[in-house]
């Protein structure tokens, strides 16, 4: 396996990244989930300075940009969904209570 941080892995990452990936879904393939954070930054940081442009800054920060708002669109969803359940398990508790309150009834 590639040492985590270094050039090497970076260049494994690339192609990873220009197919499409996230840079931190490319990470994941090369470490654990607690270096994903720290490979990809290290690789954002890797790329600049390959890359050596304020266009490359420019393109990285749109990335950034990119995935900053593809996670919060992410959250917003997830915030949805989680609403959405436990309107759908007050329902059910409710339901419970009662199918509770009639077979105690019908047991008298």
């Amino acid at each position: 396996m590639t040492e985590s941080g270094t050039p090497t892995l970076y260049a494994e990452m690339l192609p990873l990244v220009e197919a499409g990936a996230s840079v931190e879904q490319a990470a994941r393939r090369f470490g654990d989930e607690e270096g994903v954070a720290e490979i990809a930054a290290g690789f954002v940081r890797w790329r600049a300075r390959e890359q050596g442009t304020a266009v490359a800054d420019a393109e990285v920060l749109a990335d950034l940009a990119a995935q900053l708002h593809a996670a919060q669109t992410r959250v917003v969803a997830l915030e949805a969904e989680t609403r959405g359940l436990r309107r759908e398990l007050a329902a059910t508790q409710q339901a419970i209570a009662r199918a509770r309150v009639i077979l105690e009834a019908a047991g008298e």
